[in-house]
């Protein structure tokens, strides 16, 4: 018997299959704990740390996704995934060129992360200023800023071991 991914499936006719089919529909967080921890602890562990990664790569492409269409320049990842003490797993740094251009970034990234990865952030701050914007996704944070507070803070190069990538501007 298959499910739906939407539909919860009982103890006695649930299979790990469906149970996975289930936890991914649920976006795995602690939802997914709570409504899927009483099938098999180990289960719920493996289906976290294999979603986890799939779903970096997707929120951190969704979120490049939503910066090129504002036309957001300089756009880089920085992958934290080697450091146990990182605050997350990607920084997604980029800048803008005015207030106003920071603020359709924001909204972008909002739009399409919630649109393609369908999740929405934790955090936005600066919005207010918009000369630094962080937008925290809890796996990722987006850093939105403008040149000369970028230069300054040069936050991609806090971690001398990390891996960054240099996304290519949109003309």
């Amino acid at each position: 018997m298959l499910i739906c991914s939407n539909q919860r499936p009982s103890q006695s006719q649930a299979t790990i299959t469906q149970i996975v089919l289930y936890a991914y529909s649920l976006r795995i967080g602690d939802v997914c704990l709570r409504e899927v921890a009483h099938f098999h602890t180990s289960l719920v562990l493996f289906i976290l740390l294999y979603s986890y990664r799939m779903d970096n790569k997707h929120l951190v492409n969704s979120i490049v996704e939503g910066i090129q269409e504002k036309k957001g320049k300089n756009i880089v990842v920085v992958d934290l995934t080697k450091f146990e003490n990182a605050a997350c797993s990607f920084f997604v740094i980029c800048e803008g060129d005015s207030n106003t251009h920071i603020n359709a970034i924001t909204r972008s990234v909002k739009d399409y992360v919630h649109e393609k990865a369908e999740t929405k952030p934790a955090a936005i701050d600066g919005v207010e200023n918009a000369q630094w914007v962080a937008m925290d996704y809890l796996q990722a944070i987006v850093h939105i800023f403008q040149r000369e507070p970028r230069h300054f803070y040069d936050i991609e190069h806090l971690w001398a071991d990390a891996e960054i990538t240099q996304v290519a501007d949109i003309a």
